[in-house]
């Protein structure tokens, strides 16, 4: 549902707790934001990011915490069909059940559209505790404000970038291990995909501006993209203020439990029964089918057993040794290639450095040479990548930045401290490393 108007926006992660302010106009009047301790309960870690600002009595609070689980379920049209809002809650929740373990009957679900395709429709669901939910609207009541509810903080339904009005865009986030794809590919509508690990290219469209958020690690996009993170305060404040103006709807988990429904149809419980009757039977049958062969089966493998064992430690033994084998290919592989690159890295680092650049250390780590030195101008040393890059393509070398640090000595913030990482294409490819980060000491 479209969340209410509210006063006060709370942020819990696994490692901080945030609070943003709206005015009477919808803008952010404050953001403040705090580590949070260890085994702190999200209740507890909610009375922490209340505390964070002036008082709340009389404010709305909308909590939005990592730790409500989250996924998109599809059910076919016929199941959900003609169902009221509360019915579909309870369908939802008991599908759930099996893939976040929280029970149906002790839990409480928000819930949104997602799309539909191919006769099936499709929702985006947070579920949590029904005890966490009151611990929760108990702190809030403590602190005089009221609770406006409780959702996930990712896939908020608008671009986090500069996007012109119908340009098609789309965003992969990560929240503490959860993975939310983001796609407008028609510019208005939104959907949204809770996936279990990192998404490939092929999950998204090949038109339209990308976006990351958070998904720094195991990203599994390296060009064209524009990424985003909550531990920059400008982000934060920026993504805040998305969250206030938010034009569609989201899964959200109401303050107080909505009325269950009177009764089923009639026609759910006449099936259901149906359903029991004809499994149990089905079972039976099968159970019948199984022992007999179960008994085959250990009879046979009772005949197998000695030579089993046999196999099986002389598959380890040669597994063993293959294993030290390659892994003494693999180490004479990589000296060979280090001390052969050797050569071209300098004769590039002679030929193409800048004068706003100075290097001051090459080390070898692992298979990657890390380039370390001083910068004027952070830009140059992304420049000084390319360039790199283009000059050690021959030799099957990649150049990619990995960290800089401002020291705050001139107007531009810098001069800059930073590390560029020269690698084999290959690895570079199969292991893609994380996009510099740009930090003050």
């Amino acid at each position: 549902m479209k969340p209410p108007s509210v006063n006060t926006l709370i942020l819990i992660t696994a490692g901080r707790c945030c609070r943003a302010d709206v005015d009477a106009r919808g803008e952010i009047s404050g953001v403040w934001s705090q580590a949070r301790r260890g085994g702190l309960n999200l209740a507890e870690s909610v009375r922490l990011a209340l505390g964070l600002g002036s008082p709340v009595s009389g404010r709305g609070v909308l909590v939005l915490t990592t730790e409500v689980w989250t996924q998109t379920l599809s059910l076919h049209r016929g199941q959900v069909s003609g169902l009221a809002r509360a019915e579909l809650e309870q369908a939802l929740a008991f599908e759930a059940e099996p893939f976040s373990g929280l029970s149906a009957l002790e839990s409480v679900l928000g819930f949104c559209d997602s799309g539909a395709r191919d006769g099936t429709a499709s929702f985006w669901i947070v579920q949590l505790a029904r005890g966490e939910r009151e611990a929760v609207l108990r702190v809030v009541k403590e602190g005089g404000a009221r609770l406006q509810g409780i959702a996930h903080p990712g896939a908020v339904p608008a671009p986090l970038g500069a996007v012109a009005s119908g340009t098609a865009w789309r965003r992969i986030e990560c929240w503490d291990g959860a993975w939310l794809l983001v796609l407008c590919e028609d510019g208005r509508s939104v959907q949204v995909k809770v996936v279990p690990s990192a998404p490939e290219p092929r999950d998204l469209p090949a038109h339209g501006t990308l976006e990351r958020l958070n998904a720094r690690e195991n990203s599994p996009f390296t060009a064209e993209e524009v990424a985003w993170s909550l531990n920059d305060e400008v982000t934060l404040r920026s993504w805040f203020e998305k969250l206030a103006r938010m034009p569609g709807e989201i899964p959200l988990i109401q303050a107080e439990a909505a009325a269950p429904p009177r009764h089923l149809p009639k026609q759910v419980g006449i099936l259901l029964t149906a359903a029991v009757i004809v499994t149990s039977i089905a079972q039976a049958l099968w159970l019948g089918r199984e022992k007999q062969s179960l008994t085959n089966l250990q009879q046979e493998y009772a005949r197998l057993q000695p030579l089993i064992e046999t196999t099986n430690r002389e598959s380890a033994k040669l597994k063993t040794e293959l294993g030290e084998v390659q892994q003494k290919l693999k180490n004479l592989q990589r000296l060979i290639q280090q001390r052969g690159s050797v050569p071209e890295l300098l004769r590039a680092l002679a030929e193409h450095c800048p004068e706003t650049i100075v290097f001051s250390q090459i080390k070898p780590e692992r298979g990657v040479m890390n380039l370390s030195g001083i910068a004027l101008e952070a830009m140059a040393v992304d420049e000084m990548s390319i360039v790199l890059s283009g000059a050690l393509k021959p030799v099957g070398l990649v150049a990619t930045p990995l960290e800089k640090k401002a020291r705050q000595a001139q107007s531009n913030r810098g001069p800059w401290d930073f590390t560029i990482a020269v690698m084999p294409v290959e690895q570079a490819t199969r292991n893609a490393p994380p996009l510099p980060t740009e930090s003050d000491n």
